[in-house]
């Protein structure tokens, strides 16, 4: 592991912008040698932590490799005693090399005792900041050797007076000289040099640099780089939450949670390991007890009563904890920078960082943390409680030593998230009252309840099973536990039906069956549902259709029920399959049910069904790229893994008939990070992982008939793919490679899809293939297999050739090419993977496809603009992009979009 230490050996990571601003100020000082270019100054702001020093380190590294001389100097909090301090740093080690009294400035010369004390024997008389600066001015270009110079002025925020006025004239001056100065600077402290800057910059004599903190996926590349493996998602939510977004605060959690043994790795990544989420970081804990010792008792009282409240607390529970003056308490912890007015909440207060609120809770005594606890306890359960003020009552009752409440208050916030389809909440609330419970029996089974009723909608099958069978052995039948027996038994039948295991469902939903007496309308309305999915898999697929029906006629009088009657849609519609116009109706009347009652994850679940329909179809009029995407944020937000395993391999389904074996990989690799649970799903998983590896050129064993079909449409044995396509099962239903199965089977085994609509249209070859046109693979064969080499073919048959090189399969390439041969058409050569890529990219390893990607950059055009022209994902041109910077070894895109342009390779 990257250590916070080495930061600043590491490279940097999420400021390619600023970066690039920072790299245009070296370029114009650079081009000063040409007369051409300037300096000027670059100011760097943020909050504390947000990583103004390390985007400057970055900079001083630049000016080292090309060459530039760099001067560096801090201001400090006790700076303002001492006049010009960073200044008189940045000189100091030029200084001690140097006979500085032999230095001739003219009359600037007397200004040489204040930049480099003791350098001219006696007292400068010289008072002036302006004229100070003019001296440091003269200087530079003697310490540079008349070369130029970079200046970096770090922590202005605590700089003195004469400074801040010495910066200013440089600021002013630096753009005419061979001078970058660089400061850096806290946007929110230090009210001189936020003026200063904001002026400076209000007239163009500086370039404002603001650094924000990281989002989510910068805060996990920092991690990433910092561990060196990939990160788990219970980490990185640690580190989004607490660190919120702050490098510094990033690398010190992750320092501190390795010391105290708080990471769990693996061969696949590093979560954080289970008791590990408190870890304080030495240094925060140091600096927020420095800051509390100072305080007088009854204000840091307050402020240990404001903590426990949360980072953002309500002031009048905490004066209604106290009788003292709470304003002045909290007006010096304002002071002393532990709290700023929430920007949230305007007129309130918060604490300034997250993690300096845990500080202020660790340096409380522990007894008087309990009785804090305790009465804050009591004041909060008096209220009807928000959701933010469950979440702080749970805390607190587990501070105050009462685990059994906070086991119970943790199960209402669990199961009020539950009802609002905020299924990560529920899950994690349900393990934080499991944390508490202890061995309170009845506890434990409130708990183990809740669990199964989020498990089985967030798909986890294997807890469900798990958690269901240790119930039925410890509950008592005959009365007592007749209502958590109906809902055990609703929930393992549920599971067991996903797993497509009707006869082992059957005794549950037997069983459901006789405790109906004890139920409530939604186990009613869930046992027609489970029933409607067990006569489609028993094959009674009339008495599935009736079932749905009822169990939505069931449903829709109660508002409460309306993820009921979406389910009931949803199964109604896959029981009217092969009708693919009703199963598109009822699937399109559960997707404007959802969208009424505001049931996200219902919404992502069937924009899957009928993306799942566009996947047969291929008619382009469903934007299925975004709709995918949709889904798998609306999924992600929901906590519906199921869904996002279903987004995942729905988008890889995709991916291998348009033939960008890429972005299937890169698919299936999402799809197996969310976990491949439910019966349809592994067999899609199975299928899409065997198709991969035919394209690829691999040789998998095990294949079903669907993708033998693919893998002999492939090798170009046709016979070979009929024969096997008559073993496929057609009253199974569509599958991931049904489309491939279509190409070689007879039109008798087709019901619906593109490529039935395509054969309709032969002999039209030209009409057939731009019917599959959403499918580039698809159209190809279909070519291969259709093309007679007429006139009015030979375009498919080019293109068909162009898709087939691309995968590289040679075999349908080679018939292909012997058609056009035979139509005495000129033939496409087969190209290399390098062919007509210049010379100087050819011996970087850069391919013709990337170079593709390359030159439509060059153009200016964006990710999704090349994935569109070049008909690839937005996701693979990512890594077409990723690849070319690390073969070309340029610094960013612009460098690279240069490498693009024709007149480079002249």
């Amino acid at each position: 592991m990257t250590r916070a230490g080495d930061a600043g050996f590491a490279p940097l990571v999420g400021r390619g912008p600023e970066l690039h601003v920072v790299e245009g100020a070296f370029q114009r000082l650079a081009d000063r040698r040409s007369r051409d270019g300037r300096g000027g100054t670059v100011a760097i702001v943020g909050p504390a932590g947000v990583g103004k020093s390390r985007l400057a380190r970055e900079a001083l590294s630049i000016a080292a490799a090309v060459g530039t001389t760099a001067l560096t100097g801090r201001a400090v909090t006790t700076g303002a005693s001492t006049p010009y301090r960073p200044l008189i740093e940045a000189l100091a080690p030029w200084a001690r090399g140097h006979a500085v009294n032999e230095v001739d400035l003219g009359a600037h010369t007397r200004a040489l005792d204040v930049l480099v004390p003791g350098s001219a024997g006696v007292a400068s008389d010289a008072s002036s900041p302006v004229f100070v600066a003019e001296a440091l001015l003269r200087l530079l270009p003697l310490v540079a050797g008349d070369g130029p110079v970079v200046l970096l002025l770090e922590d202005l925020h605590w700089a003195d007076g004469e400074t801040l006025a010495a910066v200013e004239y440089v600021a002013d001056a630096a753009e005419s000289l061979p001078l970058l100065l660089i400061v850096t600077a806290r946007d929110d402290e230090g009210m001189p040099a936020r003026r200063l800057l904001r002026a400076l910059t209000a007239r163009g004599a500086a370039r404002l640099v603001p650094l924000g903190p990281f989002d989510v996926d910068g805060t996990r590349d920092l991690a990433e780089l910092r561990l060196g493996q990939p990160v788990a998602s219970g980490l990185l939510e640690l580190l989004v939450d607490r660190a919120e977004g702050l490098p510094l605060f990033v690398e010190e959690l992750l320092a501190a949670l390795d010391a105290a043994g708080g990471l769990a790795r693996s061969d696949v990544d590093v979560d954080v390991a289970p008791g590990a989420v408190t870890v304080l970081p030495d240094t925060v804990a140091d600096t927020v007890a420095a800051r509390l010792d100072g305080m007088e008792d009854e204000h840091r009282l307050v402020v240990e009563t404001a903590a426990l409240l949360g980072r953002s607390f309500d002031h009048e529970v905490v004066v209604a904890m106290h009788d003292g003056a709470v304003a002045s308490s909290l007006q010096l912890a304002t002071n002393i920078g532990l709290l700023h007015e929430d920007p949230d909440r305007p007129g309130q207060l918060r604490f300034r960082h997250a993690l300096l609120r845990d500080g202020v809770v660790a340096s409380t005594f522990p007894p008087r943390r309990a009785e804090l606890a305790r009465g804050l306890l009591d004041l909060l359960l008096a209220r009807d409680l928000t959701d933010d003020e469950l979440a702080v009552a749970i805390d607190l009752a587990a501070r105050a030593g009462d685990n059994a409440l906070a086991a119970r208050l943790s199960v209402r916030r669990a199961m009020q998230a539950f009802d609002l389809w905020a299924m990560s909440t529920a899950e994690h609330g349900l393990a934080e009252a499991r944390g508490y419970a202890g061995i309170d029996p009845d506890l434990l089974v409130e708990i183990d309840i809740a669990s199964l009723k989020v498990a089985s909608i967030m798909g986890r099958l294997d807890v469900v099973m798990r958690v269901g069978q240790a119930l039925l052995a410890r509950l008592d039948v005959g009365g007592r536990h007749d209502a958590e027996l109906l809902e055990t038994h609703l929930r393992l039948g549920q599971t067991l039906l996903d797993e497509e295991r009707w006869q082992e469902a059957e005794p549950h939903m037997q069983a459901a069956a006789k405790l109906i007496g004890v139920a409530d309308p939604c186990q009613v309305t869930r046992l027609e549902l489970w029933s409607s999915l067990l006569d489609r898999l028993r094959g009674d697929v009339a008495s599935a259709r009736a079932r749905a029906v009822r169990a939505a006629d069931l449903s829709r009088p109660d508002d409460y029920q309306s993820d009921l009657v979406c389910c009931a849609l949803l199964y109604e519609g896959r029981a009217w399959l092969p009708d693919i116009e009703t199963a598109r109706a009822r699937w399109t009347e559960s997707l404007e049910y959802a969208d009424r009652y505001g049931l996200r994850l219902w919404r992502a679940r069937m924009l899957v069904e009928l993306a799942l329909l566009e996947a047969d179809e291929l008619r382009g009029e469903m934007k299925v790229d975004e709709v995918l995407r949709e889904a798998d944020d609306l999924a992600r937000e929901c906590g519906g893994v199921s869904t996002q395993t279903r987004v995942a391999l729905l988008q890889a389904r995709f991916a291998v008939v348009r033939g960008d074996l890429e972005e299937a990989s890169a698919a299936l690799a999402r799809a197996e990070r969310h976990g491949v649970a439910g019966a349809v799903s592994r067999r899609a998983h199975a299928d899409l992982r065997a198709a991969l590896a035919i394209l690829q050129q691999g040789a998998p064993a095990d294949l079903t008939p669907a993708a033998r079909v693919l893998a002999a449409l492939v090798a170009d044995d046709v016979d070979g793919a009929r024969a096997v396509a008559r073993e496929v099962d057609a009253t199974a239903g569509r599958d991931v490679l049904s489309l491939f199965v279509d190409l070689a089977g007879e039109p008798a085994t087709a019901a619906f899809g593109a490529v039935v609509e395509a054969s309709a249209l032969l002999p039209d070859l030209p009409a057939a293939a731009a019917r599959l046109a959403e499918a580039p693979l698809i159209a190809a064969l279909f070519t291969r297999l259709h093309a007679t080499g007429t006139a009015d073919g030979r375009e498919s048959l080019q293109t068909a050739v162009a898709v087939f090189d691309r995968l590289e399969l040679a075999r349908p390439a080679d018939r292909c090419r012997a058609l056009l041969r035979a139509a005495g058409v000129p033939l496409p050569r087969r190209s290399s993977a390098q062919e007509g890529v210049p010379d100087e990219l050819r011996a970087a390893g850069v391919t013709a496809r990337e170079l593709d990607v390359l030159r439509l950059i060059a153009e200016g055009q964006t990710n999704k603009d090349v994935a569109a022209a070049l008909y690839l994902s937005p996701r693979t041109v990512e890594k077409h992009v990723e690849r070319l910077l690390l073969k070309t070894g340029a610094a960013n895109r612009t460098a690279l979009a240069a490498l693009g342009r024709p007149t480079t390779h002249r």
